[in-house]
């Protein structure tokens, strides 16, 4: 695949790369450099690519990929005591009751299993091979989140027990 049809093609897929980095790392502006480094290295390893039909899910392996990167870089950063760096919202946070708000409070592995399922309609052993675990690994986080997010609706009312 060229470099300009690989542009193109990236384009139209830049809502699902956003969606899983965001479930994965909870926080919209470390999603948008995520997904930035995925686009670059997608762009760098364009020639890789053997079937355009695999597209979507080889960008969303790099996302999760570089997700997956961030979150290590970030366990060993040192918090800074100067928050007035915050105080400036980027755009409107989600709605409290939204699903992906939901989803953002759970741990990252639970979350970015449960968004490729829903929101991008992967099939359990497509988001086995996109993260690089296990059939069982997918099948057992799915469980696991579906769980933590019925206890989160039963707490607040929402949910028949």
């Amino acid at each position: 695949m060229t470099r300009e049809n690989m542009g193109r093609r990236v384009w139209e897929h830049r809502v699902p790369m956003m969606r899983l980095a965001v479930s994965m790392l909870k926080n919209p502006q470390d999603a948008e450099d995520a997904v930035g480094e995925a686009v670059v290295r997608a762009m760098n390893a364009a020639e890789s690519l053997r079937s355009e039909e695999r597209l979507r899910q080889w960008l969303l392996s790099i996302v999760a990929h570089c997700c997956q990167d961030q979150l290590r870089r970030k366990k060993r950063e040192q918090p800074t005591d100067d928050m007035t760096v915050f105080d400036q919202p980027v755009f409107e946070p989600l709605a409290e009751d939204s699903l992906m708000a939901k989803l953002r409070t759970l741990d990252p592995k639970l979350s970015q299993v449960l968004a490729l399922y829903y929101y991008e309609g992967y099939l359990t052993r497509e988001i086995a091979q996109i993260l690089g675990v296990p059939l069982s690994t997918v099948l057992m986080r799915l469980k696991r989140g579906r769980a933590k997010l019925k206890t989160l609706y039963e707490a607040e009312g929402r949910c028949a027990q």
